[in-house]
């Protein structure tokens, strides 16, 4: 599993962010070695492109395209606390951060998905992030 930065990402993002293009909805089939925890309705990866180059920087990501949490099934809902569970052991109950992008304007793609950080970031690194994704 190679990480690589995020400008790399800035650089190589697809054009069509949409459904059609969507990695996260083939990401199980093209590069399974980032998957790290499969649910019914849910993965969990480690970020290709980590934000501040985090080593353990995850996603969890609905299997169906979805846009936004309203969209979210019923199903999808009532696994999420699993999801989340497996987040908590992850992070072996130290502090981690978590965000989601919910306007599709300021998404790197347009496929809901949850961020987790480790919690050693600082809010100088916060704010040179938001400042980034054109906050």
């Amino acid at each position: 599993m190679e990480l690589k930065n995020r400008e790399e990402w800035d650089k190589n993002q697809p054009q069509d962010k949409g459904k059609n293009n969507c990695p996260f909805c083939n990401w199980y089939n093209n590069e399974p070695e980032y998957i790290i925890k499969e649910f019914e309705h849910w993965y969990v990866v480690h970020n290709k492109y980590p934000v501040l180059g985090l080593q353990n920087h995850l996603m969890a990501i609905p299997y169906r395209h979805t846009l936004m949490s309203k969209d979210l099934t019923n199903e999808q809902m009532i696994e999420y606390p699993n999801v989340l569970k497996f987040i908590h052991e992850f992070y072996e109950w130290k502090k981690y951060f978590s965000f989601l992008r919910e306007s599709i304007e300021s998404r790197s793609l347009e496929h809901l998905h949850y961020h987790f950080l480790p919690w050693n970031i600082h809010y100088d690194d916060i704010e040179y992030f938001l400042k980034k994704q054109w906050y």
